[in-house]
């Protein structure tokens, strides 16, 4: 069995999992190089399917409305959303509930602050924007989106074994 046939058979049986088209140009440009499977809970998920399938974990990002994904290479951890949101403007990041206890003096309501604390923090961020809860991501993130990008953790399958596809 082709390794494109067995990776698509485990995404059909898998109905968390999704599939895009990959390309190696960053603009998006249909140049069709793999295909890729998104969807994981985890790291440690991600690396079984690719174990079985003959892929490997990679990252991709593609934007709103376009039908393949730009291919940025292998990854080995999870997206570091808290870095992300963390550089941009009116948006603040709460990952442990100190953060929250620094901030609920000066900058949460009493009411959003038991919010924050009632998202678990020791698993999950959570992102406030004007004041309130705009997301909230599991710390081992791999999939978010934020202004029409998204970005992905999954399983890349390239070259031969996808191209043997086409024969």
């Amino acid at each position: 069995m082709k390794k494109i046939d067995l990776f698509n058979r485990e995404i059909k049986e898998n109905s968390e999992l999704n599939e895009k088209p990959l390309t190696c140009e960053p603009n998006g440009y249909p140049n069709e190089i793999g295909t890729f499977a998104y969807g994981f809970k985890s790291i440690a998920e991600a690396n079984e399917f690719a174990a079985k399938t003959g892929g490997h974990v990679a990252v991709v990002e593609w934007k709103n409305g376009r039908d393949f994904a730009y291919y940025y290479g292998e990854t080995w951890s999870a997206i570091d959303v808290a870095g992300f949101f963390q550089n941009i403007d009116d948006m603040f990041v709460y990952q442990n509930e100190r953060e929250v206890e620094r901030d609920s003096e000066e900058f949460l309501s009493e009411e959003l602050a038991a919010e924050i604390l009632s998202k678990d923090l020791r698993k999950n961020i959570v992102i406030i924007e004007d004041g309130e809860i705009y997301e909230v991501y599991p710390k081992e993130c791999l999939f978010y989106n934020y202004d029409q990008k998204y970005e992905a953790v999954g399983v890349a399958l390239l070259g031969e074994e996808y191209d043997n596809e086409n024969e």
